[in-house]
């Protein structure tokens, strides 16, 4: 979840800098009542960079580093506080102009670059990007946060003083941004609020290597790319074959929830073409499945299914709890009858009134093709899910 907006206040209290954003953050920074905080002075924006490991003195991995930058930050409140990955297009438009043009007449730091700004627009674009918006209820936000940044040529103009000056290393990257006006957070905020609509869904799923673009995944999920807005949750692991990360697509006329599924089981690639065939050999058995939109690098983009068997079951009627059920000791059995092994079915969804597998590693147990069910088989198999479902509706 997204950072929340909250009343600003001068604490140095410290959260967990999100890798996603969403639709609240993007309806907050067009705000009035930001705007007006805007023009009165009081809120600047600033930016702690990607890749800081190398680049500053402080040790620890980039959210760490980037939580010692932040706790320097003085007489400053942070009104909000999300993450943002940053695309080529709109990086060229937020440092247009003298900042851009200054840039490519310097000679990059690393050999790999012609000038600075190829340099610096790579950097720029290799992460996510920590968004703070800062609070002075003095009308000197941008006058205050400047002050404390420090000068961009740390080499040449290195002041102890200053948050550069203290933790940078080179000028490679320097580590934060702050506004110099009113008039360049106004335009800054916009083309970052533009972004939030553009997040790259594609590098938060599959990593920076990948070949899927961004767009490629929205229309295939079935939204305008120019027009959805992401929220996206972190990944997490989810049992011992699988990393997860639920996010939803939102534009003016839709809003639906998807989930992507990472196998991490080794061998990867050979777990998650089984994952694949024993999703399939149970929709042939007639029985419900995510609706799968992409499968790709080991990783699929899948129906989110909203509730718990638990859940379906407490919060529908008498009619709806016998249907749910009916259908789980049915799924059960026609696992059974298709070959599985089914060891539990303990992860199964609902859409309410319905039983969804969602999980095709381990639970499903083992699987013979040409497993013909004996005498007693289907008897024992529903047994065996009227005590798993009692246990699960309990």
């Amino acid at each position: 979840m997204s950072y929340p907006f909250y009343s600003p206040e001068y604490d140095r209290a410290k959260a967990e800098v999100p890798t996603v954003y969403s639709s609240d953050v993007f309806d907050a920074l067009g705000s009035s009542e930001l705007q007006d905080n805007i023009e009165s002075g009081n809120v600047t924006l600033a930016m702690i960079r990607p890749n800081l490991v190398g680049s500053t003195t402080i040790d620890g991995f980039d959210e760490e580093v980037a939580f010692g930058i932040e706790a320097e930050i003085q007489n400053l409140g942070v009104m909000a506080k999300f993450s943002i990955v940053f695309d080529e297009e709109a990086i060229t438009r937020f440092y247009s102009g003298g900042p851009m043009e200054a840039q490519l007449e310097k000679p990059a730091e690393r050999q790999d670059y012609n000038n600075r700004w190829e340099e610096f627009s790579e950097l720029m674009t290799s992460g996510p990007t920590t968004v703070l918006l800062l609070y002075s209820d003095r009308g000197d936000a941008i006058d205050a946060w400047r002050a404390q940044v420090g000068h961009w040529n740390i080499k040449e103009n290195r002041d102890p003083a200053t948050i550069r000056g203290r933790f940078g290393v080179d000028n490679y990257n320097n580590l934060i941004h702050g506004s110099d006006s009113i008039e360049s957070v106004q335009r800054e905020i916009q083309i970052i609020r533009e972004r939030l609509l553009r997040n790259d869904l594609a590098k938060r799923i599959f990593g920076y290597s990948t070949n899927v673009t961004h767009d490629e995944i929205v229309e295939k999920l079935g939204f305008d790319s120019r027009e959805a807005i992401l929220n996206c949750e972190q990944w997490v692991q989810k049992g011992g074959e699988t990393f997860v990360m639920p996010f939803s697509l939102s534009s003016e006329t839709d809003s639906r929830c998807f989930i992507a599924k990472a196998c991490i089981n080794i061998p990867v690639r050979e777990t998650f073409d089984d994952w694949l065939d024993r999703r399939q050999r149970v929709n042939d058995s007639g029985l419900v499945t995510p609706e799968l939109y992409l499968a790709h690098s080991a990783t699929v983009i899948e129906e989110f299914i909203p509730h718990s068997v638990r859940e379906a079951y407490k919060h529908g009627d008498q009619k709806t709890r016998q249907r749910l059920e009916s259908s789980f000791i049915n799924t059960y059995c026609r696992l059974v009858s298709a070959g599985f092994y089914p060891a539990s079915l303990h992860d199964a969804r609902s859409h309410g009134d319905d039983i969804v597998i969602i999980d095709f590693g381990e639970d499903l147990g083992g699987y013979k093709s040409d497993k013909v069910p004996q005498n007693g088989d289907l008897e024992r198999a529903a047994e065996r899910a009227q005590k798993e479902f009692s246990n699960l509706t309990r």
